[in-house]
């Protein structure tokens, strides 16, 4: 028998996909899903480029939830849920950026839409709507780079809803990039784009051809240094592109290539020289870098790239061998350096971590520890961490020289754990291990010393208190040296 729910929902479908065929809209039938994001962002802790991951769900409720370690960032009410949502990509965005206008007939959006940034509208921002929900004549979109940093738009026409013709990139009302879309909305032609990482203190501009909608032939990347009004060539590669029937499927990295680390900025120039394959790593890769303009670059760092196990051809690059890697975020006050060995691209044996002190001019060995490889039940190799390790704190620089120091069993801390600032303990605590479901963790129990979020040379603060069962309960104190600064009570 079938429930009143699914009488409904049947219902639903048969109307939307009566309304798709009306409209003439795209199908699109919504359906609950997780998926996982990544995103570039500013870390204004340790200034600079970091990647994080967050989720969106879209539920049965017709919600998008944005999540980020376990916290919910934002829950968007869909209207018109029979054309695809637009998911956003950019951390603030998520946070502050809200659409404004009104819905007409079928729940579709109509007349003028504008946008907002933290509750306060952005001047002739957006554009129309006509009646069926499409994006109509000149619109100023915000980029996807789009943070209040980098203030970058979009200007160009629509045409129901495609983009159509010279699309300009407007950021601090001059134009510093875009190029054309054809009749079905490609790209064609000559274009110059964004980097990933752009911001006000100096960003990269990329040059080069597309044909139909793939990059194609030479790629430029061209260095705007903050202060300079010249853009300075800073890296280079070729695109190459299949086709089938003459139609173009997809484009690849070919040959030689110099190739700009994430996150490159003024007080960060990195980059990686070595060789594509059908879109593929291959052979030596070389890292390098300056930390001030004008002096050659040096190399610091890399290791080799094989396209090939066990003879056979595999679908993407796997390191191995001795590497030398960065630190994600790596810059003047982080350079910090991992060395160490992978085997068919797993770490393996004993990796050892350095920083560059600025003051002493030495690279410092100051962490490490071990890998074991594992294999799981799919013949897929991983590799975890064992015995000692010494690890940094996430956003380790000159004048956050924080450490911690303890154990790993298959991959997770037991024991005894702590923290240091530079040579000298400051906090810690105990790890218990826990079998759940037959799966292992590890959770926080007893004392603990923490420290709190912004700690630094000049503000140690630290936050003592007791965990049960991986929560903190009972009385927190927060504590400069051994001053008691406020108390926090936490329910048991």
């Amino acid at each position: 028998m079938i429930s009143l729910n699914d009488q409904f929902r049947s219902k639903d479908q048969i109307i939307n996909k009566a309304l798709q065929k009306e409209l003439q809209i795209e199908n699109y039938e919504w359906q609950s899903s997780i998926s996982e994001y990544e995103y570039v962002f500013w870390n204004s802790d340790n200034q600079g480029f970091k990647k994080i991951k967050y989720e969106v769900q879209l539920t049965k409720e017709k919600e998008i939830k944005y999540i980020q370690h376990g916290q919910i960032l934002r829950i968007e009410q869909i209207i018109n849920s029979i054309q695809k949502p637009e998911i956003l990509t950019n951390l603030q965005q998520i946070k502050y950026l809200q659409w404004s206008g009104k819905y007409g007939k079928h729940s579709l959006k109509i007349g003028r839409w504008s946008a907002t940034w933290k509750n306060k509208i952005i001047l002739e921002s957006g554009g129309y709507y006509s009646e069926d929900g499409q994006k109509q004549g000149l619109w100023k979109d915000l980029n996807r780079q789009y943070w209040s940093e980098a203030q970058i738009y979009e200007i160009g026409l629509y045409s129901d809803n495609t983009r159509r013709g010279k699309w300009k990139y407007i950021y601090k009302n001059n134009e510093i990039g875009g190029g054309f879309y054809d009749e079905k909305g490609q790209k064609i032609g000559k274009w110059i784009e964004l980097s990933e990482c752009f911001w006000k203190q100096g960003y990269v501009l990329y040059y080069g051809e597309y044909k139909n909608g793939k990059r194609y032939g030479i790629w430029n990347a061209l260095h705007k240094r903050n202060g300079y009004k010249q853009l300075k060539l800073i890296g280079l590669g070729s695109y190459d592109i299949s086709q089938v029937d003459n139609l173009t499927v997809d484009s690849f990295q070919v040959g030689k290539w110099i190739e700009l680390n994430n996150g490159f900025w003024d007080l960060a120039q990195v980059i990686h020289i070595g060789t594509y394959k059908e879109g593929k790593k291959c052979g030596r890769w070389d890292i390098l870098q300056r930390i001030r303009n004008n002096t050659p670059f040096e190399i610091m760092g890399g290791g080799t790239y094989n396209d090939t196990l066990e003879g056979q051809v595999i679908s993407s690059s796997l390191k191995n061998g001795k590497w030398i890697e960065l630190n994600e975020g790596f810059w003047r006050d982080n350079q910090i350096t991992y060395n160490g060995e992978y085997h068919n691209g797993v770490k393996v044996g004993k990796w050892d971590i350095y920083y560059y002190n600025e003051d002493t001019e030495n690279n410092e060995l100051i962490g490490g520890g071990s890998y074991i490889e594992k294999i799981n039940d799919s013949n897929i190799a991983s590799s975890v961490k064992i015995g000692n390790w010494i690890e940094l704190i996430d956003n380790f620089e000159s004048q956050i020289q924080v450490t911690f120091k303890g154990e790993y069993e298959n991959g997770k801390k037991v024991g005894r754990w702590d923290t240091f600032y530079k040579q000298e303990q400051i906090g810690g605590g105990q790890y218990q291990k826990v079998e759940n479901d037959n799966l292992s963790d590890s959770i926080k129990v007893g004392k603990w010393r923490e420290l709190i979020d912004g700690f630094y040379e000049y503000g140690q603060i630290t936050y003592f208190g007791e965990y049960a069962i991986g929560k903190k309960v009972g009385i927190w104190q927060q504590m400069f040296g051994n001053n008691i600064m406020e108390e926090d009570d936490y329910l048991n």
